[in-house]
């Protein structure tokens, strides 16, 4: 397991501890620097990077894994410009031949907002190790 996702569910678990009349507002501050955990992150380590796109691909439908598109408007797993390309990408991943330096450099190429193409999927990754830790 990656290390670097164990900091992060902590981030992650803390913020569970807020009383639920203090949560929304505090954890809408929290979330915002967990995704910006998760941006650094998907920027500087291989391994984390690898990770959150595998846990997107495996959080869509099947059918949608097996075709590589998006079907279901269930804002899960990847949208419709970016399917294609990324479930090749976490198929490649999946296998015993890994992502290449090519691969990650897709995964981290930043678009004209200025966040790279995986760390789009910010709030998903932060909502799945959410699920991993509770």
């Amino acid at each position: 397991m990656n290390p670097q996702i164990p900091q992060v569910e902590a981030q992650i678990s803390q913020q569970s501890v807020i009383k639920a009349d203090e949560q929304q507002p505090i954890r809408r501050t929290l979330l915002t620097a967990i995704e910006q955990s998760i941006l650094d992150e998907i920027d500087s380590n291989d391994d984390f990077a690898t990770s959150a796109l595998l846990a997107i691909f495996e959080a869509q439908t099947q059918y949608e894994q097996d075709y590589g598109i998006t079907i279901d408007k269930n804002h899960v797993g990847f949208s419709a410009p970016d399917a294609k390309k990324l479930t090749y990408l976490a198929r490649r991943a999946w296998s015993s031949r890994g992502l290449t330096k090519a691969g990650l450099e897709i995964l981290r190429k930043r678009g004209k907002d200025g966040i790279s193409r995986l760390g789009r999927y910010r709030k998903q990754i932060a909502a799945l190790l959410e699920r991993r830790v509770n």
